[in-house]
């Protein structure tokens, strides 16, 4: 009973701590601002404004606003109304807040979005496809992480499927899409997300503008049927590299080695393809016998390296097979 009755006060004791640092504390975020900062409206495209409202605490008068703590705006008095023009800001999240006359500042709390709402555009040539799925890279900047997303279905489907836009997914990034079935023809449309990311949505009818259909095809599930692969006419020869000078000092010539060589590649058949990618190079062609000729750095002849070869259906987005890949000496 005596170790029960102690608990109590100590429990007590300790609520009350915690209610009192609670009550410090708001203290003193209160006597720091009592000032606020908000955004009028709704969340806007780029070709758009948006509206900054402050209200500051009493006695205390507004000096500058800031965005992405860049000067925007010099302020006076105890309020503002500022429409904030978002075709100045790229697409992405930014931030705001104004500096009171007491050097105190008071933000929105959070970033908000910008984003360009226009019809999104694609190209074949931004996709990579192979038997069970697809890669697509941008070749273009603009697009915010987060917002853009690609709709797709197999040529003649009804339905449409949606894949939810990925964090990351804009500029050079790329996204990956897998589930598809090998030698079937995709038809692709791109569309921006109504989710703005960190609480933020846009409503405005922009959202539900998709980008012209690309039609692409899946490459096959099978490797190609290569018989055999041979590296042949190996030369090694000696380059020298001129000296330059480069940000204010000399760099004198100097010598390195180079390895050229041929790679055969034989085919069992015919592979009933556009061409074939030996390693980066591409021949064109289908036949049962591919060349190409390859430079690489260093003193090569009877090492072994690695070769790739893989198929492709079309020059564009590829429609690509898996890949063989063997060890061959550089003879």
């Amino acid at each position: 009973m005596k170790e029960g009755t102690r608990s109590r006060p100590m429990t007590l004791l300790s609520t009350i701590l915690m209610i009192s640092l609670f009550l410090l504390m708001s203290v003193k975020v209160h006597a720091s601002g009592g000032s606020s900062l908000s955004i009028s409206g709704t969340i806007v495209n780029s070709q758009g404004v948006l509206t900054l409202v402050g209200q500051a605490a009493e006695g205390r008068t507004f000096k500058e606003l800031y965005v992405d703590n860049k000067y925007e705006k010099a302020l006076s008095g105890s309020s503002f109304t500022y429409k904030l023009d978002l075709k100045k800001l790229d697409p992405g999240m930014h931030t705001a807040y104004a500096e009171l006359d007491d050097g105190s500042k008071v933000d929105l709390g959070r970033r908000f979005p910008v984003h360009i709402y226009d019809i999104p555009e694609i190209a074949t040539t931004e996709f990579k496809t192979y038997g069970t799925y697809l890669l697509y890279t941008p070749n273009h900047t603009g697009l915010n992480g987060g917002l853009f997303c690609l709709s797709v279905k197999a040529k003649g489907a009804s339905s449409w499927s949606s894949i939810p836009p990925k964090s990351g997914v804009s500029g050079y990034n790329t996204l990956k899409l897998t589930g598809l079935k090998p030698n079937t023809t995709y038809q692709v449309r791109a569309f921006y997300s109504k989710d703005l990311g960190e609480g933020w949505s846009y409503t405005g009818d922009a959202t539900g503008s998709y980008s012209k259909i690309v039609t692409i095809k899946t490459g096959p599930k099978a490797k190609p049927p290569v018989k055999s692969i041979k590296i042949s006419g190996a030369k090694v020869k000696k380059v020298k590299i001129l000296g330059k000078w480069y940000k204010g000092k000399w760099y004198k010539s100097y010598y390195v080695y180079e390895t050229t060589f041929k790679v055969t590649v034989t085919m069992k058949k015919k592979p009933g393809c556009a061409g074939i990618y030996i390693g980066k190079k591409l021949v064109k062609g289908n036949k049962k016998k591919y060349t190409a000729k390859f430079t690489e750095s260093g003193k090569m002849k009877g090492k072994k390296v690695k070769v790739s070869v893989y198929t492709y259906g079309n020059k564009s987005y590829g429609a690509c097979s898996p890949s063989v890949v063997k060890k061959v000496k550089v003879n």
